[in-house]
């Protein structure tokens, strides 16, 4: 099965409900779900997403939204050598250099992302959502 990160703010698309980018989303969420991809999120993901939807959602809500990420998603962690790849990396976007080096470190074939401009294309392929769901 093919090992992906998708990045935050495609998780935060389908759990926020966000127009116009739901749809494709959703799909990847979908993939995940049916076992087409092995979807991986990082920790500093989970948290990012907490403290987004917490603003939005009931604290019982943002809870349960979480387990239900965790149910469906591989969480994967960054290592030393990895965060200091990034930090000595010409990314402008650190976070960004992170969930890169992050998902190189943990074997990912690719990003599934909206963001695709602040990632290098160098080593593993990027896609947005649409992208991804048009090449699947």
């Amino acid at each position: 099965m093919r090992r992906m990160l998708v990045d935050t703010n495609v998780i935060l698309d389908v759990v926020l409900k966000r127009v116009p980018f739901h749809t494709f989303s959703q799909m990847v969420w979908d993939a995940v779900q049916l076992n087409i991809i092995n979807g991986c999120l990082t920790s500093s993901s989970l948290t990012d997403i907490y403290y987004i939807i917490r603003k939005k959602l009931k604290p019982d809500e943002a809870r349960q939204t979480l387990r239900d990420i965790l149910s469906d998603f591989e969480l994967i962690h960054i290592d030393k050598k990895a965060a200091l790849r990034a930090l000595d990396s010409a990314a402008a976007d650190i976070e960004d250099a992170m969930q890169y080096q992050t998902a190189i470190a943990n074997k990912c074939e690719a990003i599934i992302t909206r963001n695709v401009k602040d990632f290098p294309k160098e080593t593993i392929t990027i896609f947005t959502p649409e992208e991804f769901v048009r090449s699947s």
